[in-house]
């Protein structure tokens, strides 16, 4: 969650410190809660911030960098509007959350008289808007879920709990949407590890490694809650006891938005809930237990 990142790939001090905040009984019983509870990331990061060793930063400047950058709050701390509000602002509201009527809108407003100068973009990410900060909510409450092998919404929970496996995070970054991926391989005496990947678009003006930047290329952006894709993991099931699980958290659906100007790319807009889906075994999820 620093930045620029060196390299595609980052552990370090504050991904070190997630290991240890979903790790520790002591500091997930004080956010347990909070990941729990939708809008609950702010009163985390108070938390979060304060575990980070190292990294040459102070705890206010930690949370600013995380709300601004990552998450697209704005320099006032207003959080960010969905896609959709942004186009019903605008003057062309979308008919439903769909990605059709979401992508039947933004044709009738560059169809109109008064086109946008310019796509709106959470945070620091290049060609992207989502709601960045319910990804990680869901992410992180989900791998301390898996870890423990049960639903945890208080501090009560963390107490005996039929499994602890270790969680290990990692960011990478350089695709043109935000995922949170959650991989666990468990054995049959319950040994096992749990990853959790932030996969996240570049920032500023890092190189364009995405398809889009080659000659031809096209965007085909992810639309999990599609059912040729993949399966929506159901509320029961989310504590991912029992198997090997292979997890994407993300928009229900994403659209991608024309570029305005020739220097300008494709911005990708992540629309409707996020949502947790598994891909089937031939589409790279786990193999059926």
């Amino acid at each position: 969650m620093p930045g620029p990142m060196p390299y595609h790939l980052e552990r370090g001090p504050w991904f070190y410190a997630i290991d240890e905040m979903l790790n520790d009984d002591d500091k997930l019983s004080e956010v347990i809660e909070h990941l729990a509870t939708p809008g609950g990331l702010p009163q985390v990061m108070a938390k979060y911030v304060t575990w980070i060793e190292d990294d040459g930063l102070d705890p206010k400047t930690r949370e600013h960098h995380l709300k601004r950058h990552w998450f697209g709050y704005s320099p006032k701390g207003a959080a960010p509007v969905s896609f959709t509000e942004w186009l019903r602002a605008s003057g062309h509201p979308p008919a439903s959350n769909s990605q059709g009527d979401v992508e039947y809108a933004v044709g009738e407003l560059l169809q109109s008289g008064s086109p946008p100068a310019g796509w709106p973009t959470t945070g620091w990410w290049t060609g992207y808007h989502g709601d960045t900060e319910e990804i990680v909510r869901i992410t992180l409450h989900q791998a301390a879920q898996i870890s423990r092998g049960r639903e945890l919404t208080t501090a009560a929970n963390l107490k005996d709990p039929p499994r602890k496996l270790p969680v290990m995070a990692v960011w990478t970054c350089g695709q043109m949407w935000f995922e949170g991926w959650l991989v666990s391989r468990i054995f049959d005496d319950d040994r096992g590890i749990v990853t959790l990947h932030f996969n996240t678009p570049g920032m500023g003006d890092m190189p364009d490694m995405t398809p889009s930047s080659v000659e031809g290329a096209t965007v085909d952006p992810p639309n999990p809650g599609s059912k040729d894709v993949a399966n929506p993991v159901p509320p029961a099931d989310q504590t991912g006891l029992g198997s090997d699980i292979v997890w994407v958290i993300t928009h229900h659906s994403h659209v991608a938005l024309p570029a305005l100007k020739p220097d300008d790319g494709t911005t990708i807009a992540g629309i409707g809930d996020i949502t947790i889906v598994q891909p089937a075994y031939r589409l790279g999820g786990p193999r059926p237990s």
